[in-house]
């Protein structure tokens, strides 16, 4: 049965939705029969827009409220009384804009936090868990250090690279006004807004509701690039809209192996949070840092999301969204669970270090397998033996007509000569066997 609400097939005659969890026989007779493809599609493409388009309304209305206290304070409803209209003039409106830019950082502050507001009360609402709808799940704490890191590394290397491309002047300029409003204020409050709250609204926007909602409509693949392509779009200039696509991207893979938004989030922070300390570098210095940083960020996109995951991932999973496909460790999954229902377990360390050693020794096993059958493939001889998880390889079926007799194969240690044995009995070549009497 595919579940009316995200699209997802279920088993036949399952009583609620395995990714979202519906409960099938609270659903109306109407509401129980399947829906095509193409409108869950739909649906799910247009619930992202709507909720993006509320960040987008959230912030203009805050906007249009500030810029009317200006207005009021620059004297225009008086003129507007006295029925002036020439208070329009280029002076007034060099100071309206002024005015909003001094003050962006606050407009952008209360706007995302009346976004985050509004979406938690929609799911309320609806009777729904808001931190469930956008996937704020529990990961393993070991891996928060590495994914701050990924996020320093990946902002140095996006500015390394557009520093060496040779972009027009209209262009840089216009990228610098865009962020120019968030740095020379309170350092406290621009910290708060870029790094904390921005990362938030934005990853439970376009990472949390966006993939939660298109991955069972039009698959990972599809999701991964219409999320980052709606996240790139909404930064407006050119070079904000091709770094943050690959960054939209490499987000979306991060949620893709975690199932939560967590790593996501602090990805997003540090990522915000690295151009307040890196322009106080040099440019040689920036350089070193540069080079660095793609090191850097090559080897944690293998540990962190390539090597995902590991046994203290699982141990760690406690609402048991990662998805395993191998049996031995769904397996080994599942004990770890159990061990983690009975936490007075006197003996739960020494069971929980035994399924670790299990989990390595595994997974070193089948990774040692996986590079054999590669380099067997690579010289062009058969794998003798498929991996731990792999389904076996099946062989070609010998010609019976030409198979071997293995009782009549020779020795090869007493093989005679045929052209210096007297004895024809010995000879294979003759048809007969020891006994002379042919087979």
């Amino acid at each position: 049965m595919r579940c009316p609400k995200c699209g997802c097939v279920n088993p036949d005659g399952a009583a609620g939705c395995q990714t979202c969890g519906l409960d099938f026989a609270a659903l109306p007779e109407s509401a129980r029969l399947p829906r095509s493809k193409g409108w869950i599609i739909f649906r799910a493409v247009a619930a992202v827009l709507l909720f993006v388009g509320l960040m987008f309304l959230c912030q203009s209305c805050v906007m249009t409220g500030y810029m009317s206290s200006v207005m009021v304070d620059l004297g225009v409803g008086e003129a507007v009384a006295a029925g002036n209209t020439d208070f329009m003039t280029e002076e007034f409106m060099g100071s309206l804009i002024d005015a909003v830019t001094k003050h962006s950082v606050e407009i952008l502050l209360i706007s995302n936090l009346l976004t985050l507001l509004a979406v938690c009360l929609i799911f309320r609402l609806r009777r729904r868990v808001p931190t469930e709808e956008f996937a704020l799940r529990s990961v393993n704490p070991y891996r928060l250090p590495g994914f701050a890191l990924l996020g320093v590394s990946v902002n140095i290397a996006a500015a390394g690279v557009i520093s060496f491309l040779p972009l027009s002047e209209s262009t840089v300029e216009s990228f610098e006004s865009q962020y120019a409003s968030l740095f020379g204020s309170n350092l406290f409050l621009e910290i708060v807004t870029a790094a904390v709250v921005t990362p938030i609204v934005e990853e439970i926007i376009f990472r949390g509701i966006a993939m939660t909602r298109l991955i069972p409509a039009v698959g990972t693949p599809g999701a991964v690039v219409i999320s980052a392509a709606i996240f790139a779009i909404a930064h407006w200039t050119p070079i904000a809209v091709g770094y943050t696509v690959v960054v939209g991207v490499l987000l979306a893979l991060i949620y893709v192996r975690t199932r939560s938004i967590l790593p996501t989030i602090i990805v997003h922070m540090f990522f915000n949070l690295t151009p307040y300390w890196l322009d106080k570098i040099n440019q040689k210095g920036f350089t070193v840092l540069f080079v660095i940083s793609i090191l850097v960020t090559v080897w944690l996109i293998l540990t962190q999301i390539v090597r995902f995951p590991n046994f203290t991932d699982v141990y760690y999973d406690t609402t048991d969204r990662l998805v395993l496909r191998d049996g031995e460790e769904r397996r080994i999954a599942r004990e770890v669970r159990a061990c983690r229902a009975n936490p007075d377990d006197s003996r739960l360390f020494e069971k929980i270090g035994r399924l670790a050693l299990e989990w390595n020794k595994y997974r070193a096993e089948k990774e040692r397998s996986a590079r054999e059958n590669a380099r067997k493939r690579t010289d062009g001889k058969p794998a003798e033996k498929p991996g731990p998880g792999e389904e076996p390889i099946p062989e070609k079926e010998p010609n019976p007509e030409k198979a071997p007799n293995p009782e009549k194969a020779p020795n090869p240690e007493k093989e005679p000569n045929p052209g210096d044995d007297p004895n024809p009995e010995d000879n294979p070549k003759t048809g007969t066997d020891g006994d002379g009497d042919r087979d």
